[in-house]
């Protein structure tokens, strides 16, 4: 149960606001950021990791106590185990030692609903900066399609790592741009 100490969090809050000041200051950072804004919209994954300036100063110990209480509970914990073990045994263990959790409601994630606008959106900010960051995006099936493994091969075989053929073209052949990455 974690104590909530105004002081801790006060400088903890420090900390976020300025990694959300560098995350500003990064080109690389702000049109992924604008990337996944644009591609997801008001969705939870629209909105930057690291949360907004005005959200993170508003959080107080009673804001995020009562955020706590409301998630962290045992029905919205997700274990996951992977490994050479016994599964009763490394059940029954955990069963023991989750005991005492707190119990709660079962939280199911909200659906996330993207727009499958098939027009070029495009968004774009201007930096003082010496180089320029372009990211692309397209909807793809859904994760249980069966194209999807095919996909992830792709891209790995276009467009991850330096050996991939995207790399070996534009950076090193053509030198046009300075890295590149799919996926």
């Amino acid at each position: 149960h974690p104590l909530f100490d105004p002081k801790e969090m006060a400088r903890e809050k420090e900390v976020i606001l300025e990694e959300i000041k560098r995350a500003h200051d990064s080109a690389s950072r702000m049109v992924s950021t604008n990337q996944w804004k644009t591609a997801f919209g008001k969705t939870s994954y629209g909105r930057p990791v690291l949360g907004y300036d005005a959200t993170v100063r508003s959080i107080t110990p009673k804001t995020l106590k009562q955020y706590f209480q409301k998630h962290y509970h045992s029905g919205s914990l997700s274990l996951f185990i992977v490994g050479d073990i016994d599964k009763t045994e490394a059940y029954q263990l955990i069963k023991q030692k989750l005991a005492k959790m707190r119990h709660g409601k079962r939280l199911n994630p909200p659906r996330i609903r993207i727009s499958s606008s098939h027009g070029v959106r495009i968004e774009s900010t201007g930096r003082d900066v010496k180089e320029c960051h372009v990211q692309l995006a397209w909807l793809t099936p859904s994760i249980h399609d069966p194209s999807t493994p095919i996909l992830d091969v792709l891209c790995a075989a276009i467009g991850q790592g330096e050996s991939s053929r995207m790399y070996q073209h534009l950076v090193k052949k053509r030198q046009v741009v300075l890295d590149t990455h799919m996926g």
